[in-house]
């Protein structure tokens, strides 16, 4: 809830694009300013029992989804207010209808160049917790890896060393937290509990891709365990 974390970036992006920006930090860091010993009301706490002034508490989430309610109930509004009396047709050089839903052939921040298209990539976001698009390994993975639940956060894990889990992914950018022909330290030492994602590759075909992910015996603890939340690429 710092004011200068995050939002110079933040209201770049959203005027450039034209994207709006919902937020809560103007609407409540002034009384937190005032009220500095409601912190505990406002910030979640560690697994340690201390207030993490990093990540904000459920009744701050709770005023955030009133925020973006109350904004999705005005678009919604004035959505309506256009369709029941449209504008007239005009014969100008604006976009027309052939360009609707069609994704830019560029990157975003690339000069503008005709003669060059990007190519169309699938993206993959997949995590164990999501109802939709759930993380799901190959049938060819090892039994030794299995689906757990610790604190709320579900993640595909095994112990045992030499076990392998795979998937399936599309795009040129794969992040994870495995990568083949290298040791990634799974243990994080640092008084909390959170994923850590890397960047494994880049350049890759836009293309069906296969992860392989293997327990290594070598460890910085004692311990061989390694979770896995999520893959994503692009």
């Amino acid at each position: 809830m710092d004011l200068t974390s995050g939002t110079p970036s933040a209201l770049t992006m959203s005027n450039f694009f034209d994207i709006p920006m919902i937020g809560i930090r103007n609407f409540l860091l002034p009384h937190l300013l005032l009220h500095p010993n409601e912190d505990e009301v406002f910030f979640s706490h560690t697994f340690q029992g201390a207030i993490d002034t990093r990540h904000i508490g459920q009744k701050v989430h709770q005023a955030l989804g009133d925020m973006l309610s109350l904004y999705m109930r005005k678009i919604l509004c004035e959505t309506r207010l256009e369709l029941s009396s449209p504008l007239p047709p005009q014969e100008d050089l604006w976009p027309g209808e052939d360009i609707v839903k069609e994704i830019p052939g560029q990157f975003v921040w690339e000069r503008f160049n005709p003669g060059s298209r990007v190519p169309v990539t699938k993206h993959t976001c997949s995590l164990m917790g999501n109802k939709w698009r759930p993380l799901e390994p190959l049938p060819s993975s090892s039994p030794l890896w299995k689906s757990t639940e610790w604190n709320g956060k579900k993640s595909i894990a095994s112990h045992e060393v030499g076990s392998r889990v795979n998937f399936t992914f599309s795009g040129c950018k794969m992040a994870c937290v495995r990568e083949e022909g290298k040791i990634v330290d799974a243990h994080i030492d640092s008084g909390f509990s959170h994923p850590q994602w890397l960047l494994l590759f880049q350049g890759l075909e836009a293309e069906d891709h296969i992860l392989s992910c293997e327990v290594s015996a070598d460890t910085a603890t004692g311990g061989h365990e390694f979770r896995i939340i999520g893959i994503g690429s692009q």
